[in-house]
């Protein structure tokens, strides 16, 4: 077993409990450092009075420790290396390990986490246990604040890198400038990585420094996904390697250990090195920053994992940020066709009023409606109109250019945005919508009232810059009925003119009405 003094050889706790107090400061709750004995070590932040009350007792404060110790052999055991259980008072906790070179030595633990008002069973357990009255536990525990479910795994979050990055540098009373530089650097990038969720941003933070510290000429990054991987790159003239790099990332991803090639041009002079070290959450390569042109010789097994920890610490900021990337987009999207969902979309065409006017460039807005889709469905089945709608989505996004915004207005209806578009460019995006849908094998389709899937059109072009949103798509939604009026399986189109007496003509001038072919 470990003492609490052992366990001061192996960390210097000075700086460690700068970092704990740090944490403990921003989540409002106690932090502790413990031994195996489950002895506390040193505490950041005081227990709430409930706690306060049963750490102050004798046989209060032996339970407590017993709990932490049992937990901490538990610990031992957890592949996942975050604990969260209930003490004997019935409190939720998190701990998760110290862990140098190897072996877990102490622990990290947050306590005395409240999740429900339900806390009487608490009370009367706390009063069996110190012969305190219960009375005065429900008064103490009534002063507690409640913690939400998805604070809590957040906490667990950062405790898991704090025990999974810190360890290992600080061990061994880390008392050189070089070790306290480290771990300035260290604090300075978690602070960067937990402060944005921007992909972008975040790494070329990281390649910057990974570059700097290395002393190298150039730095890039390869985030590995479902189905395809991004690259991004700090620094020039790694494009030539990129055959190579991809053959180093994927024996990173097989091996998940670092792979250092001291010379990658063996039959030049330039003596380009290249050190691949891989991104890896709980096991799993998410990636592998690339540093390349660093003086390898020059370099020690601390200073790779150093550049490792970094890295590791990089992955976790990036599954973050793509788990916030996939919550934005299933809330803007529509889930079906990919499309912006209505909520959203309407946010955009607002910006797209506002720069049409900013530069008095005509937008164009058109809406589209599938015809007797209802009909389609009862013959075929929602499963089937489901496949036509997807169908229809990839049409659309064939037929329109990347700077128009795409959007499901609801049911079988779609908007289309088209920025500095005027009424003719409008007619032919939409009309040429109109002929793909026409001319595409959806499944079913003779079976349809006019013997294949049609839509209907109606379009505005609006070149009076006080219009607002409401009024640009209530016009394209008139559109829209007079196409449905006429027969459906066309395009009709309004503008709406400026303000200058010049420009005004009569309604007739403004409506094109599609032919079918």
């Amino acid at each position: 077993m470990k003492t609490k003094k052992e366990l001061g050889d192996l960390i210097d706790l000075k700086l460690w409990n700068k970092l704990q107090a740090s944490f403990a400061q921003a989540i409002k709750l106690p932090v502790l450092t413990i031994n195996p004995d489950g002895e506390i070590i040193s505490i950041s932040r005081d227990f709430p009075f409930f706690c306060q009350m049963i750490e102050n007792n004798e046989e209060g404060a032996r339970k407590c420790t017993e709990c932490r110790k049992l937990n901490f052999e538990k610990l031992k055991k957890d592949e996942n290396r975050i604990l969260f259980y209930y003490c004997h008072a019935d409190l939720l906790n998190i701990m998760v390990p110290i862990t140098v070179k190897g072996e877990q030595v102490g622990a990290v633990v947050c306590e005395s986490i409240l999740q429900t008002k339900k806390n009487v069973p608490k009370c009367r357990k706390a009063s069996e246990t110190t012969k305190i009255p219960t009375v005065e536990f429900i008064d103490a525990i009534n002063e507690m604040r409640i913690q939400k479910r998805e604070d809590v795994e957040n906490y667990a979050k950062v405790l898991y890198i704090l025990s999974n990055t810190i360890p290992e540098l600080v061990h061994q009373k880390v008392t050189s400038d070089q070790k306290i530089n480290e771990l300035t650097i260290l604090h300075d990038i978690s602070k960067m990585l937990s402060s944005t969720l921007e992909m972008d941003k975040m790494l070329e933070t990281t390649m910057k420094f990974m570059k700097t510290a290395a002393k190298a000429k150039a730095c890039s990054t390869v985030i590995i996904e479902e189905n395809s991987k991004k690259r991004f790159e700090f620094g020039e003239g790694t494009n030539q390697y990129i055959s190579f790099e991809q053959a180093t990332v994927e024996e990173v991803q097989k091996t998940r250990k670092p792979v250092v090639i001291p010379n990658i041009e063996s039959e030049s002079d330039n003596n380009m090195s290249i050190i691949s070290i891989p991104m890896s959450v709980k096991n799993k390569v998410i990636g592998a920053i690339n540093i390349y042109g660093a003086p390898i010789e020059k370099m020690g097994e601390h200073d790779l994992n150093f550049l490792t920890i970094i890295t590791n610490q990089t992955a976790l900021a990036v599954q973050n940020a793509q788990q916030y990337e996939q919550i934005k987009e299933l809330a803007i999207t529509d889930k079906l066709t990919s499309l912006y969902n209505r909520r959203h979309f309407e946010k955009l065409v607002d910006t797209e009023i506002e720069r049409s006017k900013r530069y008095s460039h005509p937008l164009s807005i058109a809406l589209l409606d599938i015809d007797n889709f209802g009909h389609y469905n009862n013959t075929h089945g929602h499963p089937r109109g489901d496949e036509l709608l997807e169908n229809l989505s990839n049409i659309l996004k064939q037929c329109t250019r990347k700077i128009d915004i795409l959007g499901r207005y609801g049911g079988e209806e779609f908007i289309i945005v088209m920025p500095n578009t005027n009424e003719q460019d409008a007619i032919n995006v939409t009309e040429r919508i109109r002929k793909a849908i026409e001319e595409f094998d959806f499944y079913g389709r003779d079976k349809q009232p006019l013997g294949k899937v049609t839509a209907s059109i109606g379009v505005v072009t609006n070149f009076n810059f006080s219009k607002k949103q409401a009024e640009l798509v209530e016009a394209a939604d008139r559109a829209l009925y007079n196409a449905k009026n006429s027969g459906r399986n066309r395009v009709i189109h309004e503008i709406i003119p400026g303000n200058d007496p010049m420009e005004q003509k009569s309604f007739d001038d403004f409506v094109f009405k599609g032919v079918k072919d």
